[in-house]
């Protein structure tokens, strides 16, 4: 004899009552905090990153090389699908 009475005799449940009526959430996935504070996304979908060596001794630098500095620099397509993956729910 069965512990549970069927809640539905036609299709044969023989499942507790409250466990037919709950539903199983996936856990949110977590986005990681260095690629957060160290990139953000444009309005067509590239990935932009600061260029490196330019916060520390723009004084011995050149010209050119700080001013390169103060451009923007994007992801290559190589690393898209990587960033893409420690930020499951996008990048501001």
């Amino acid at each position: 004899m069965p512990k549970y009475k069927p809640l539905n005799v036609q299709s044969g449940n023989w499942l507790p009552p409250g466990l037919l009526k709950k539903e199983v959430k996936m856990p949110k996935l977590k986005t990681k905090s260095y690629l957060k504070k160290r990139a953000s996304m444009t309005a067509t979908g590239k990935i932009r990153v600061a260029r490196n060596a330019h916060k520390k001794l723009l004084r011995n630098k050149s010209k050119r090389a700080n001013n390169a500095g103060s451009k923007p620099q994007y992801l290559n397509e190589n690393m898209v699908g990587q960033a893409k993956i420690l930020a499951p729910y996008g990048l501001k």
